[in-house]
């Protein structure tokens, strides 16, 4: 293997070179894919029955407040997705289990929520932010 020699080059033919290379440098526009790298921490339920009903990103299980564990953080696109998908097919899945053999206050109230209709939808950065909302216009959910 041979390396190129650049003690013979001359300075203005590099100079003249590494203006041609800035000039023809393309310009990469990166907020799509910081876009689709936005993580989502919280989904937040508006419910016609005037309550507020929160999940975490995964669809893991319900909360209080917005969800502030990592591990149950997911990409925007991802649940994007997965709500269209659901919202089209008007079913609502959540892998919630019951907290010692009973359904807790937190499900019932999430459960008589989607019973009454769903306003609105919110999806929460990391900091708690809204990143984006989707209009559900009361539709009713299985």
């Amino acid at each position: 293997m041979r390396l190129a020699d650049l003690s013979n080059f001359k300075l203005k033919k590099y100079a003249d070179f590494k203006e041609i290379i800035n000039s023809q440098k393309p310009i990469i526009n990166l907020e799509s894919v910081k876009e689709k790298l936005k993580f989502v921490s919280t989904i937040k339920f508006y419910f016609k029955n005037n309550s507020l009903g929160y999940t975490d990103a995964k669809l893991s299980c319900f909360w209080d407040e917005p969800c502030n564990l990592e591990h149950f953080f997911s990409p925007l696109t991802s649940v994007k997705s997965k709500l269209k998908n659901m919202l089209a097919k008007k079913i609502l899945v959540i892998g919630y289990s019951r907290s010692f053999g009973e359904i807790s206050e937190r499900a019932v109230n999430f459960i008589n929520g989607i019973r009454s209709g769903v306003e609105k939808i919110e999806l929460l950065g990391l900091k708690g932010e809204v990143i984006e909302r989707i209009q559900v216009s009361g539709k009713k959910l299985a």
